[in-house]
């Protein structure tokens, strides 16, 4: 139901006391309030936590009247559940989630989630805190992060579909931070990192430590597709005990970056930065075929050539001509005497 409002209280229960994983709860319409003493429950003592579904066109955590949960009483639910919270914007409503409101919890039992997908923007006004616990936050627009995140025995990925704002500070303490936007990633808070995982309950899947990626739409090369900026205002990022990856467009491939003036690495701590490059498809003739042609690489970047594998394969979205064709291929790498910058 994505019209109409869905009043949450009293209680929901898909747990499993007796053996087996938690189930799945969904709470879905164009708005979506949830009451200070609801209780919802997909806990699993001996199984695999389940998750709770928040789906409505818009959504404020916060304690202002209008809003549709208090930080207070969704913190309470993330202690024995996954939490998702997917916005999806319809008529007047945009599609964000907004964070007025503080939320700490603690996970009992294995690390719970709360996932934040929203159909613009992710607003994070107000402190969240999680002891076990891991943060996912995932928009087609901007991540905008106005105050703290920590996690202990967690990990937290942020993922925009234009920018992130990270001006809050982010401290991350045995799990795993990745920060990735379609455009640029722009660090103007504090950065502290302490050992990262491989826990697959506590790293989200993600590679262990700090990682940075910019430009994931493709459309560079140059800073204009999009970059990793560090505000001159902004502190060294601190990382202890594990490594920091970062993936940017340079100004040009003749002025790399060096993004280790923007960092304090301590314990083993080490860097590796990567320039992206963006392979180049040539002109055709309609032929009736998606069958795509690669010319080399866009920029000319120096000391890397593209090489085709066995098997590679190169395709345009469509078989009609056009410019600014999207082509996917697969099986192709670099090599050359640069090829570990890029």
């Amino acid at each position: 139901m994505k019209t109409g409002t869905l009043n949450v209280a009293g209680t929901l229960d898909a747990s499993a006391p007796n053996g087996g994983n938690g189930g799945f709860i969904e709470t879905s319409a164009s708005r979506v309030n949830v009451a200070a003493g609801a209780r919802v429950t997909t806990a699993a003592p001996v199984g695999k936590t389940g998750s709770w579904l928040i789906d409505p066109s818009d959504f404020t955590i916060g304690s202002a009247p209008g809003d549709n949960i208090a930080g207070s009483t969704l913190a309470a639910q993330l202690v024995t559940n996954n939490i998702q919270i997917t916005t999806n914007g319809a008529g007047t409503q945009n599609g964000d989630i907004f964070v007025n409101d503080a939320v700490s919890w603690s996970a009992s039992g294995g690390p719970t989630t709360l996932t934040l997908t929203a159909d613009r923007n992710v607003n994070i006004n107000a402190a969240i805190t999680a002891t076990n616990g891991n943060l996912v936050v995932c928009c087609g627009q901007d991540v905008n992060v106005n105050a703290a995140i920590t996690t202990t025995n967690g990990s937290v990925l942020l993922s925009a579909g234009r920018d992130i704002n990270q001006r809050g500070a982010i401290t991350v303490t045995d799990g795993n931070l990745l920060m990735c936007a379609a455009e640029d990633v722009n660090i103007m808070g504090a950065i502290t990192l302490t050992r990262g995982t491989n826990d697959p309950t506590r790293s989200l899947g993600l590679p262990r430590g700090l990682t940075l990626s910019a430009d994931t739409d493709g459309t560079g090369p140059g800073i204009a597709g999009g970059t990793v900026v560090f505000d001159s205002l902004a502190p060294r990022a601190v990382v202890t005990a594990a490594p920091v990856t970062i993936y940017y467009n340079p100004i040009s491939y003749t002025a790399p970056t060096d993004y280790s003036t923007r960092l304090t690495l301590t314990e083993g701590a080490a860097l590796r930065q990567f320039m992206l490059v963006f392979a180049a498809g040539g002109d055709r003739a309609f032929n009736g075929t998606t069958a795509a042609t690669l010319s080399g690489l866009k920029g000319s970047p120096a000391g890397v050539t593209l090489v085709a594998g066995p098997g590679a394969s190169a395709n345009y979205d469509t078989p009609e001509v056009g410019t600014g064709k999207r082509i996917t291929f697969t099986g192709y790498t670099l090599a050359g005497t640069n090829a570990g910058a890029y």
